[in-house]
């Protein structure tokens, strides 16, 4: 019974992966959408937030060195994350507007 219980959750997550792989046409094009929106968030926005909420408000180093390459990195990783996702929302775009099959669609 417990090895029917472990594997439902699998089993139902790999029918949902094959599903949208199927419903969607430009799947190379979404797993971009999803990276652009969240890769830059995990790595370059959520971490050094983390870290200022963390040391706030003793450990900051001397001068609060650690606030302003914390905000450094915040603006880099929400440049990065505007980039990405226009990029790839405009490659989206191009893709259903020409009507080209997932081989012949590029990001631009």
């Amino acid at each position: 019974m417990k090895f029917v219980l472990c594997r439902v959750p699998f089993i139902l997550l790999f029918h949902i992966a094959v599903a949208v792989a199927v419903s969607v046409p430009h799947l190379d094009l979404m797993i971009s959408l999803i990276g652009a929106l969240s890769s830059s968030a995990i790595a370059l926005i959520y971490t050094p937030v983390q870290e200022m909420l963390v040391m706030w408000p003793n450990d900051l180093g001397r001068f609060k060195w650690k606030i302003f390459k914390d905000i450094l990195l915040i603006l880099f990783g929400f440049v990065g994350f505007v980039a990405g996702t226009v990029t790839t929302l405009i490659s989206i775009a191009d893709a259903f507007s020409s009507g080209k099959s997932t081989e012949t669609a590029e990001v631009s």
